[in-house]
């Protein structure tokens, strides 16, 4: 991947450069490899190959070393503040950590809750967190991660049937979203560990959340309170970790992301409908200040939403209708044509580009499609790459302006 070497890309006022040709180079890795992982002080790329149990490190687009971890490594997680990578082992329940600099295994961490974990880094404390699906009781567990020796781990209750967890920059804390038989959060302070319960008044099943630092709230999805889901809810939770707000978002809320351009919030609502699955479709703005705008009508299969500097707009890849919705930072909405079902998007900085990962059985070749990124007017479909079998994470290097593409079902890493 070559820099484009624009001058004030993210500004309105600057013109990107010509679309940039992306060319792919595919490298071999070890068995059904997963998660990717970039060390942002080296620029060394980790990939973790569940069925060889080691981790490949990629330098440059060349395979630099091979590192034994343990049984079913899944997810890497990087530690800037401790330049560590952890490596989740979901077969033994292990955490493999992997120092950055001399790139070995400096210890491991047993029975920790590896399996199927939601994780999250705290930048306050440099810990990983880890949360492990409720038991068959609903008992929920947060474990937050050693960062030096002895390798072990603090246990902390976090109530029952807890799903999500969201690192709050504006307290320091840890919000952990807690579903079903208790209906509300626990609140994890960064430093005790000690907890605090918040009651949700607006519904259930709160989901995902997001931080918007113009106004210190985090925006916190909810179901909605009618049997029916005829709408859903956001909660916001202010810096004084205060439910100051219940906002009223479409039926059936899946995602949501902030635009850092104009701080408003999007909500994907993704309107459940029998097999179809998804029909009506849509993504309810959010201010900064609190209000809710008039929803904006998008394709079906409305699941993830993606953030582009250059011209700050939001990329909506809709799993099941073929297209991509583009809102704009003035929440003008245009849609381009992207054949298939979305495994990810990102946004390439090298290139100014948007990157959309097509999702693909084992047995055919990912696509990798590249969306230009235009000031003004619609975006468009420039380049269509292939990728190998079963696409499934994807990391950004930029100490050498290199993406990569872990292919579980061809052992390979494609990078451009």
């Amino acid at each position: 991947m070559t820099p484009a070497g624009r001058s004030g890309a993210g500004g309105l006022g600057a013109s990107p450069p010509p679309p940039a040709t992306l060319i792919t180079k595919n490298i071999s890795v070890g068995k059904s490899p997963q998660g990717v992982v970039t060390d942002l002080a080296n620029g060394q790329v980790f990939v973790a190959n569940s069925a060889s149990n080691n981790v490949t490190v990629i330098k440059d687009a060349s395979v630099y070393k091979t590192i034994k971890v343990g049984k079913d490594p899944t997810d890497p997680i990087y530690d800037p503040k401790n330049t560590l990578i952890y490596v989740l082992n979901s077969a033994n329940d292990s955490v493999s950590v992997i120092n950055g600099s001399t790139d070995k295994v400096v210890g491991t961490i047993y029975k920790a809750g590896a399996y199927l974990s939601r994780t999250v880094y705290d930048p306050a404390n440099g810990a990983i967190y880890l949360l492990a699906p409720p038991s068959a009781l609903g008992t929920s567990n947060l474990t937050r991660l050693a960062t030096k020796a002895p390798w072990t781990f603090a246990n902390i209750s976090v109530g029952s049937y807890a799903f999500y967890l969201t690192y709050d920059p504006a307290t320091l804390d840890l919000v952990v979203e807690n579903v079903y038989l208790h209906v509300g959060l626990t609140i994890v302070n960064s430093s005790t560990n000690a907890v605090k319960k918040v009651s949700l008044t607006g519904g259930y099943f709160p989901g995902p959340a997001v931080y918007n630092p113009k106004n210190k709230d985090l925006y916190i999805l909810e179901s909605g309170t009618a049997a029916k889901q005829k709408h859903g809810n956001v909660s916001v939770l202010d810096s004084a970790n205060a439910i100051s707000k219940t906002l009223v978002v479409g039926p059936y809320p899946t995602a949501i992301a902030l635009n850092p351009f104009n701080n408003d919030t999007y909500v994907l609502n993704a309107t459940l409908n029998g097999a179809s699955r998804t029909t009506n479709s849509s993504v309810t703005p959010i201010t900064s200040s609190n209000s809710v705008l008039t929803p904006v009508k998008v394709g079906q299969g409305a699941f993830l939403a993606t953030y582009d500097p250059t011209n700050h707009a939001m990329y909506i890849e809709e799993e099941y209708s073929n297209f991509t919705a583009v809102i704009s930072y003035k929440n003008a909405l245009s849609t381009l044509t992207t054949k298939g079902s979305p495994e990810a998007a990102f946004y390439d900085p090298a290139s100014g580009q948007m990157l959309v990962i097509l999702n693909t059985a084992t047995t055919s070749d990912g696509k990798l499609l590249v969306l230009s990124s235009p000031l003004s007017g619609a975006p468009t479909l420039i380049q269509t790459l292939t990728l190998q079998k079963d696409p499934y994470g994807a990391a950004y290097d930029a100490t050498y302006s290199r993406a990569y593409v872990s292919n579980e079902g061809s052992n390979s890493v494609t990078t451009f």
